[in-house]
């Protein structure tokens, strides 16, 4: 009695060493990205690789920040102006922040080269997006407001693509009308009204909606929880490709607050954080699409492996140590990398990495046999609610919310199972 009394006293203060040092680093990296900005001139490198033909590389802030130059044709050499993006009104925000993309229009309004120079979005993102040719989709191109639904976007980077597309849009038609006098009509940009009104934000709340029906509702008695969980894989995981995973709660640590191209995580996040506080982790319960994939896949005839809590009590604590791995390595390093750990988000998003398809079956395979394998064991997302849920000891309702989730009990295993210790 005593050894274990010595014991949960030891975790608890290794838990707060490390949320004191995770919240140092974080706290450190926002004093120090406070003074940084996405907003920054070209280098004469850059300028040379969009422009095709000769370059002033002075800049000319009249009647537009621009800088002037040729650009060949194939026939001639005609006059042309560059454009960063980030100098040119309105500001566009994508999934973080404003990306910075130069783009070269010639006096006929034609794009004629393009370029991103600075961002902060997810690498992952960016390089689906480079590798897919979507800056190609630009080149050749008129400018008009009608490009902005001209231009397909890519799967599974959506939201930082169309803020390309609207930002370049915006820009362009700004540049041709002043530089050149080019009649553009300004095109019409995202605004919170129509974001709201995005079937991927709708298909998302219909979701959330079923997951409070499914923890709060009364009839039918049975069926709820499943039912939920197979509208969050459709809707959630499938249609929106938006789990809720530790690149958003690492974007809000960042005070990166999203914009209109990126209202899905708003209501994400706003759910997650609201129910949480509120009722414990409802999000893993009933909205997440792996974890419902996992309770799904649990209940296919098979000989289980039963975790005791004596295993139970330390092996949850790798979640934590993936967590604070992945705080010290985005917040400390500064390698976004670490914070792309978790299986699910490669999952729906439809990753193209052979190694991220051979972890996401092996988790898969394995909550077969353990009840959602990685929600107990490794999911930092799942810890983060867990530490969000910390005041359950003190509100019953919170404390019963994180039971109900699972992710945080040892005697959800059912009695065929076999010992694992």
């Amino acid at each position: 009695m005593a050894e274990g009394k010595i014991i949960k006293n030891a975790l608890r203060i290794w838990h707060l060493l490390l949320l004191l040092f995770g919240i140092a680093l974080i706290v450190r990296y926002d004093l120090k990205e406070a003074g940084e900005s996405v907003s920054r001139a070209p280098s004469l490198e850059e300028l040379v690789e969009v422009f095709s033909g000769q370059l002033n590389a002075a800049l000319k802030n009249d009647p537009v920040p621009h800088y002037q130059g040729t650009v060949e044709t194939g026939v001639d050499s005609i006059p042309a102006a560059c454009v960063s993006t980030t100098q040119m009104p309105p500001k566009v925000k994508a999934y973080v922040d404003e990306i910075n993309t130069l783009v070269v229009i010639d006096r006929t309004g034609t794009i004629r080269g393009i370029k991103i120079i600075s961002h902060r979005e997810t690498p992952a993102y960016m390089i689906r997006l480079l590798e897919a040719g979507f800056l190609d989709r630009f080149r050749g191109r008129k400018v008009s407001p009608k490009m902005a639904v001209e231009i397909d976007t890519v799967t599974g980077a959506s939201i930082t693509a169309r803020a390309i597309v609207d930002d370049v849009a915006a820009a362009s038609s700004l540049a041709a009308s002043r530089l050149f006098g080019i009649a553009v009509p300004e095109p019409e940009l995202p605004a919170w009204s129509a974001a709201l009104k995005d079937p991927g934000v709708i298909a998302v709340s219909i979701a959330l909606a079923a997951a409070l029906y499914a923890r709060f509702g009364r009839w039918p008695k049975r069926g709820r929880k499943e039912a939920a969980w197979v509208v969050s894989i459709l809707l959630i995981g499938i249609y929106a490709m938006t789990p809720y995973t530790l690149v958003h709660s690492f974007q809000l640590l960042k005070l990166n607050v999203p914009g209109p191209a990126n209202a899905l995580l708003l209501v994400l996040a706003g759910f997650v954080i609201v129910t949480t506080a509120i009722s414990g982790p409802v999000y893993c319960a009933y909205a997440c699409p792996f974890g419902a994939l996992q309770e799904l896949l649990y209940r296919i005839p098979a000989r289980r492996w039963k975790v005791t809590p004596g295993i139970m009590r330390y092996a949850r604590e790798l979640r934590y140590l993936v967590l604070f791995a992945s705080v010290f390595g985005v917040f400390g390093l500064g390698i976004h990398a670490f914070s792309e750990v978790e299986p699910f988000g490669h999952l729906f998003s439809r990753t193209q990495s052979l190694m991220a398809w051979v972890f996401i079956a092996f988790t898969l395979f394995i909550a077969i046999f353990v009840k959602r394998f990685w929600c107990r064991f490794f999911c930092p997302t799942g810890a983060c609610l867990i530490i969000l849920s910390s005041h359950r000891r003190f509100l019953r309702h919170v404390d019963r919310g994180v039971d109900d989730s699972g992710i945080d009990r040892s005697d959800i295993d059912t009695d065929e199972s076999r010992d694992l210790g």
